[in-house]
């Protein structure tokens, strides 16, 4: 690593893959080259394999601030479209719990990198 500061951000999040389902939460480290998600399964994806990046709202997680009315720094949810080994497309539905890494840069900036 060069610079670990801008190579690597952590992130904890919840993920929802298309094919399975189910929920869990994991942590989501982003280098240069690739992600790796780590719960109760592990997922290593290259960015190469990332088709598509989309942010999606949910408005229950947006919260104003009571003073200027304009949203609180809440991460939107992402979902993501990645093509798998089989070369059939996976979709993973992303909920950003905490960020560990840069702070100026949301997840969805990082993977549109």
């Amino acid at each position: 690593m060069k610079n670990a500061s801008r190579e690597v951000s952590r992130f904890y999040v919840e993920v929802m893959d298309d094919s399975k389902m189910n929920s869990q939460t994991a942590v989501l480290t982003i280098t240069d080259n690739d992600l790796l998600i780590e719960g109760e399964q592990t997922l290593s994806i290259l960015r190469t394999q990332i088709r598509k990046v989309q942010r999606f709202l949910n408005a229950g997680r947006i919260q104003a601030d009571a003073k200027s009315g304009k949203p609180q720094g809440k991460e939107s949810d992402l979902a993501l479209t990645v093509t798998g080994t089989s070369g059939v497309d996976r979709l993973l539905f992303i909920r950003v719990l905490k960020n560990e890494g840069t702070q100026a840069e949301s997840l969805f900036e990082q993977l549109c990198q």
